[in-house]
């Protein structure tokens, strides 16, 4: 009998703890007081119709974050003639999906557009 009321106890006291830790607190981030269209670090899909190239980027820590940076690069340095008009292969990303160490790059892209290029690999890789 006593075994029974320790393990009800034990029960208890671990169903009392994941009820607890579902009303866990998280930070909430703070609105935004103006959004600027023109800022120059807002990245925005091309115009073009040609051409459309999506990116995913997926998992892998740190390979997976130094392979996206690699593909970005290539991208850069590869060129194409677009309606008689030279243009890199990166100017004609349409969207960017990506997981886990692939974000990394995503997301560092996406903020600071060819910044990456400057400091990303001195600065995360």
């Amino acid at each position: 009998m006593k075994s029974r009321i320790y393990n009800l106890r034990y029960y208890l006291l671990i169903i009392t703890t994941l009820i607890g830790s579902a009303c866990a607190h998280y930070p909430v981030n703070k609105p935004l007081s103006s959004y600027n269209p023109d800022n120059e670090n807002m990245r925005t899909a091309n115009e073009s119709n040609e051409i459309a190239i999506l990116l995913t980027f997926s998992r892998g820590g740190m390979r997976a974050t130094a392979f996206s940076y690699g593909v970005l690069e290539e991208l850069k340095d590869t060129r194409i003639v677009l309606k008689g008009k030279d243009e890199r292969l990166l100017d004609e990303v349409t969207a960017i999906s990506s997981v886990s160490g692939g974000s990394f790059t995503a997301m560092y892209y996406g903020l600071f557009g060819e910044g990456i290029f400057q400091d990303f690999e001195s600065k995360f890789l």
